[in-house]
């Protein structure tokens, strides 16, 4: 069976998800009346921004080769396994931030503070799997190491939105 998934569509699904996020955040933060809310859904599409920014960069690297010399720097960046790349497909098409559908919607029907929190939460577990997946598929390379940057990064906005979430549950 042959791997129909490579590093530029993994980048660019990556550049979807931060977008999205972004795009969440924003959302949300326009929804909510508590200003420290509003600036913490802010800073985290901001953040998402930034991550989004490092990625085109990266999706942009690749673009930029020579097409001789493509598939030779794919390979030295990417060689998923047959289970890693099925695994990576999976999850871009149908976790994260499935691509049909707009999460602003979901937000409109239930504009509790919780429910944001919890949907942002699932947002950045998901993003993480995908992270640790494509991480996982790399060889050693400054890509899986920034990477890894970016998975402490999105571990980071998770352990501030369960803090958020347990002041929710407090009050």
């Amino acid at each position: 069976m042959s791997m129909d998934i490579d590093l530029e569509h993994v980048y660019q699904v990556a550049i979807r998800i931060e977008e999205n996020g972004g795009n969440f955040y924003r959302k949300a933060a326009s929804i909510v009346d508590d200003p420290e809310i509003k600036g913490l859904l802010n800073s985290l599409a901001d953040w998402e921004n930034e991550h989004k920014d490092f990625f085109t960069k990266l999706k942009d690297d690749i673009s930029d080769l020579n097409p001789l010399d493509y598939r030779k720097s794919l390979n030295r960046l990417f060689e998923p396994t047959e289970e890693q790349a099925e695994n990576i497909r999976l999850i871009a098409d149908s976790s994260v931030f499935p691509m049909d559908v707009d999460l602003t919607e979901r937000l409109q029907a239930d504009v509790s503070l919780e429910s944001i929190l919890r949907m942002a939460l699932d947002i950045e577990k998901d993003a993480v799997i995908f992270y640790m997946s494509i991480r996982d598929a790399m060889k050693a390379s400054s890509e899986s190491d920034a990477l890894s940057k970016i998975i402490k990064e999105e571990m980071r906005h998770i352990a501030i939105l369960n803090r958020e979430l347990a002041t929710c549950r407090i009050d």
